[in-house]
């Protein structure tokens, strides 16, 4: 029996002045999709926030009531009992509006290393205080996993204590008021990871691109493999060989999905034959809008590329389960 899956997917959110009106609706969309179908995932693959005046504006300090306040809303808590001690820092509005969409898995992109591995860990990491429930919680982080094969963070103090065992499901990362962790060690950075839907586990495999240390600033996170030039090969046997893995750890797992933040369409498009047992590949970074000519754009949208015809997304496996058709234009990015 086939098994008919709904992707949503967004990448390179980088919110701007207009995200305290854009994000609501692109969340009210989402939850409308999402309510639609049985069957529905969301995953971003990358540039999650970048430097920027609304970025820097998750800092204030007086959004630290409208963090408590939200977090409180979201998982229907009371302020008497719920948050009270969370605190303002840049880039926690960019995570809060991912954590309320409900993403799932994100791959990391370059924008999110813009101002360096300790702000990373400032707004995916949490801060769970020493007692358990969220009264002296400080801050919950991203509640979704960030994946990459190529990334490597065990040089970089602020992010090595933060990586999990790869092809957990994607769970793992949950650090809202139910969590019985307590502390800072909290992981949200891993290769892979596995969403379960109604039953049916997924793999999500993320990479990154190759040129990431010329574009951001890694500190002392390492690239494996290639590094400095785009290397469709080389990164293709890296998500093939975790993508092995994954499938001999969980015996009856047969969907796999990609995640990629190359910079170029190009690069997904070169990459897509190469890999092995995926049936989806979905790419970020480029910023190109796919889309075919039965679709309604935004006005001065104009299209990159037709989905049909370019879009890195592929079946490179016979498959068993069908992915629902697009039904609005897509974005590489």
């Amino acid at each position: 029996m086939a098994y008919t899956l709904q992707i949503l997917h967004a990448s390179d959110w980088e919110g701007g002045l207009l995200a305290t009106r854009r994000a609501a609706n692109f969340a009210a969309i989402v939850d409308k999709l999402e309510d639609a179908t049985p069957n529905s995932i969301t995953l971003s693959t990358g540039d999650g926030w970048i430097p920027s005046p609304f970025f820097i504006a998750g800092g204030d300090p007086q959004m630290a009531a409208t963090y408590n306040g939200v977090y409180n809303q979201l998982y229907g808590l009371n302020a008497a009992t719920g948050y009270r001690a969370l605190t303002a820092s840049p880039g926690r509005a960019d995570i809060t509006i991912q954590n309320i969409i409900g993403v799932q898995a994100a791959v990391v992109g370059n924008h999110e290393f813009d101002a360096g591995p300790t702000e990373v860990n400032n707004i995916i990491g949490s801060s769970l205080g020493s007692a358990a429930g969220p009264a002296d919680d400080t801050w919950v982080g991203a509640q979704f996993p960030y994946l990459s094969v190529n990334l490597n963070y065990a040089r970089e103090s602020a992010l090595s204590g933060r990586v999990a065992p790869d092809g957990l499901n994607a769970t793992f990362a949950q650090t809202g008021p139910t969590t019985t962790q307590t502390g800072t060690g909290s992981d949200k950075l891993a290769r892979s990871t596995i969403i379960t839907e109604n039953g049916e586990r997924i793999l999500f495999v993320g990479a990154t691109t190759q040129l990431e240390a010329q574009l951001t600033s890694l500190g002392n996170v390492t690239l494996d493999g290639v590094s400095g030039r785009d290397d469709m090969r080389a990164l293709a046997d890296q998500i093939n060989a975790e993508v092995d893995r994954q499938l001999a750890a969980n015996p009856g797992l047969n969907k796999v999905i990609v995640g990629t933040h190359l910079q170029q369409l190009s690069n997904e498009q070169a990459l897509a034959p190469l890999l092995r047992n995926v049936d989806i590949l979905i790419g970020g970074g480029s910023h190109t809008l796919l889309s075919d000519g039965d679709d309604r754009l935004l006005p001065g949208d104009v299209p990159g590329a037709s989905i049909r015809s370019s879009s890195p997304t592929r079946a490179a496996r016979p498959s068993r389960w069908s992915t629902r058709p697009p039904s609005t234009p897509m974005s590489d990015g």
